[in-house]
C-alpha cells in the first residue's frame, strides 16, 4: 500500500518475514542492519538471510569492521556498507552525577556493592547468566546489589534470584529516562550477552566512567 523507494530492516531475522514482502512490491533499495553477531543465526535462518543478500538485492549495514568481516565468513558476502553507532556524548556527559546522589535518587545505600546490567529483559541478554555471577558475588560480599535496568518482564529473572535467596538483592527498575543515574551509581556495569555487536551501553557506561565486566 505504501509503495516504498528504501526499506530498512533493523534485525537480520526480520528478513524472514519481510524479503518476500520487499521483493514483491519491488522495493528498489533495501538495507538491512547487523544488529548483533552474525554467528548468531543457523539453520532456516541463515539460509533466508543468505538468499536476502545474495538474490534480492539486501544490502547489509555493519556497524564496524570486526562484524563486517564475520558477515563476510557467514554470509559469504562481499558487498556491506559500514555505518558506526552514532552518539550524543554530551548528552550523555550533561546526565553524569555523584556516585552519591545516583545512589540517592535510586534508594541505594553508599556503602552497597553496587553492579549493574542495562538493556531489554530479553533472552538474548542472558540475565540468567548476571544472576547466578551476582549469586556468587553475594556469598562474599553481603552489602551487594544488582539493579537491572530494561523494559520487558521480569518474572523469570525473579523466580531465579527467588532460588538463590536473592530477591531482595536484585532490583528491577524497568525502562527509566535517565540511565546515566544506573551507571554513575554503580562499581561495576555486567555485561552477559550470548550475542553482541556494538553494544551502546558498554560505551555510555564508560562515558560515565564505570567499570564493565563482559563475559565472552
Amino acid at each position: 500500500e505504501e509503495k516504498p523507494d528504501i526499506v530498512h530492516v533493523h534485525i537480520s531475522q526480520l528478513l524472514t518475514t519481510t524479503a518476500l514482502p520487499m521483493q514483491i512490491c519491488k522495493v528498489p533499495i533495501r538495507f538491512d542492519t547487523l544488529h548483533s553477531n552474525p554467528y548468531r543465526y543457523t539453520g532456516t535462518e541463515l539460509k533466508l538471510i543468505k538468499h536476502a543478500f545474495h538474490k534480492q538485492g539486501v544490502i547489509p549495514i555493519c556497524l564496524n569492521q570486526k562484524q563486517a568481516t564475520d558477515a563476510c565468513d557467514h554470509y559469504k558476502i562481499n558487498r556491506y556498507e559500514i555505518l558506526h553507532n552514532g552518539f550524543d556524548f554530551q548528552k550523555i556527559r550533561d546526565g553524569i552525577v555523584s556516585k552519591s546522589e545516583a545512589r540517592k535518587r535510586l534508594k541505594l545505600d553508599e556503602g552497597d556493592l553496587v553492579l549493574a546490567g542495562v538493556g531489554r529483559l530479553d533472552p538474548v541478554k542472558n540475565y540468567e547468566l548476571m544472576i547466578d555471577v551476582f549469586a556468587e558475588v553475594c556469598k562474599k560480599r553481603k552489602e551487594a546489589k544488582l539493579i537491572i535496568a530494561g523494559a520487558g518482564d521480569n518474572e523469570t529473572y525473579k523466580k531465579r534470584a527467588q532460588q538463590y535467596g536473592i530477591s531482595d538483592k536484585v532490583i528491577f527498575v524497568g525502562q527509566i529516562s535517565n540511565v546515566c543515574d544506573v551507571y554513575c551509581a554503580a562499581d561495576a556495569l555486567l555485561m552477559t550477552s550470548h550475542s553482541e555487536a556494538s553494544p551502546l551501553t558498554l560505551v555510555e557506561a564508560q562515558i560515565c566512567g564505570t567499570d564493565c565486566i563482559i563475559s565472552s
